[in-house]
């Protein structure tokens, strides 16, 4: 799981690397709408991807057992009745206690700040739409008031105050059934949830300002298209100079600027605008891979499916599981040995323990149930924590008492493994003691 802070730097990086891209590419290049989309589709990307976690395995994990080269006689194991220690908690310094709650606390607190605003500024629209007179236009509902200073709209109402009358008044209610009609404030209202929760990131300001421009523009291109003049719309625009409006909803006093005007008489769609949009797929996918993508190795198996093996668990009360079934300490030498029996001769020596342990387990057990598969002459040792653990392979050496170098389970070892056995214990060539 990543840090906090390495999300917030990836948030940053992606936020930024598709705000340059609109800027670069599709601003004044592509539709008003293209425009609209790719800025919000733009804010959720910055926030979503560096969240994901898309996991690669490799093709082929190869696993190299890890032999154990020295280990003591049978009678040598140091028996003890005790458990194992319990890991003390690594307790942080002083200032990161300090630190980490005042920056959650600090965080959160702006977060519920500008979700207050935002509910604030809602409500106050939702009283004032009640205290006005509605009038049903079909595609929006008509709220009048004298209190409303400057046109505006937001979701489906457009508020009108007094003194629009002719001309100007279906100037002004054209442009704003444009923003009702392309669903604008919806947009900003999304735009607006998204820089609650990521009030530290400058990109996502930058583009709900963009987003509120190309709002303008677009109402701005359906007053033009709708037959007005543009000497006599920008007279309007003029008049509304000294409004003011709700930050969340859409008016004509936003974005009165130079380059307001001159995208009314400027803007055309150039060409390949589709190629332009088609070019932004390379880069969320680069950004995928810098910053979901992440290597893993693929769990194994508990065990080789052409190995034999049996598994002996040893829980953290000190209770034994023989394949499932509980067992005594004094059982697993004879179980073990009758499960070799039970194989071909060839298989004997490929036999594999697998004894898990839990993570408080007696450390008496688990000496006693190795000791026990190295009586059996089962040599091939896994140890894991958990069912899903890969586990260390090691190779036990046999007590060269119970095992002659002539013997027949000695002969059934391939060459690595008596090299193993060789370095571990010498064996002796001679007769067992008797």
């Amino acid at each position: 799981m990543k840090s906090p802070l390495l999300y917030i730097l990836e948030v940053l990086f992606c936020s930024g690397l598709l705000l340059a891209f609109y800027r670069l590419l599709l601003v004044r290049k592509v539709s008003f709408r293209a425009c609209r989309r790719y800025l919000v589709a733009a804010v959720f990307l910055s926030a979503v991807i560096p969240a994901l976690d898309i996991p690669l395995y490799p093709a082929r994990t190869v696993v190299y057992p890890l032999p154990l080269i020295a280990a003591p006689p049978a009678e040598n194991f140091v028996q003890t009745t005790g458990e194992l220690p319990v890991a003390v908690p690594v307790v942080p310094s002083g200032w990161r206690r300090i630190l980490r709650p005042m920056a959650v606390g600090g965080y959160l607190t702006a977060v519920f700040l500008s979700l207050g605003f935002l509910a604030v500024r809602m409500v106050g629209i939702r009283r004032l739409r009640r205290r006005s007179r509605l009038t049903d236009c079909g595609a929006y509902t008509l709220a009048e008031h004298p209190q409303i200073a400057t046109p505006f709209s937001f979701l489906r109402t457009v508020f009108l105050g007094g003194g629009y009358e002719g001309r100007r008044r279906m100037i002004v209610l054209c442009h704003e059934a444009g923003h009702v009609r392309h669903r604008h404030s919806a947009e900003r209202i999304a735009v607006e949830l998204v820089r609650s929760l990521f009030w530290f990131n400058p990109f996502v300001w930058i583009a709900g300002r963009w987003l509120q421009e190309v709002h303008e523009w677009e109402a701005d291109r359906d007053v033009l298209d709708a037959g007005y003049d543009l000497t006599e719309y920008r007279t309007v625009i003029f008049h509304q100079l000294f409004g003011h409006n709700p930050d969340i909803a859409c008016g004509l006093n936003h974005s009165l600027t130079k380059k307001r005007f001159a995208m009314m008489t400027q803007f055309r769609k150039r060409r390949f605008a589709v190629l332009r949009l088609g070019a932004a797929i390379p880069v969320v996918a680069a950004m995928m891979m810098l910053c979901s993508f992440t290597v893993k190795t693929p769990l194994p198996a508990a065990g080789d499916p052409d190995r034999p093996t049996v598994t002996v668990h040893i829980s953290s009360g000190g209770k034994i599981l023989f394949n499932g079934r509980p067992v005594t300490v004094g059982d697993l030498e004879r179980l073990i040995a009758a499960e070799r029996e039970k194989l071909s001769e060839a298989d004997r020596a490929q036999m594999e323990v697998v004894l898990r342990a839990d993570k408080d387990a007696p450390m008496a057990d688990l000496a006693d149930a190795m000791d026990a598969s190295r009586r059996a002459h089962a040599f091939r040792l896994k140890l894991t924590a958990e069912a899903s653990d890969p586990g260390i392979v090691r190779m036990l050496p046999p007590d060269p008492l119970r095992l002659p170098a002539d013997s027949a389970d000695y002969a059934l070892l391939d060459e690595p493994q008596r090299q193993v056995i060789a370095r571990a214990v010498p064996l002796k060539l001679t007769e067992p003691r008797r």
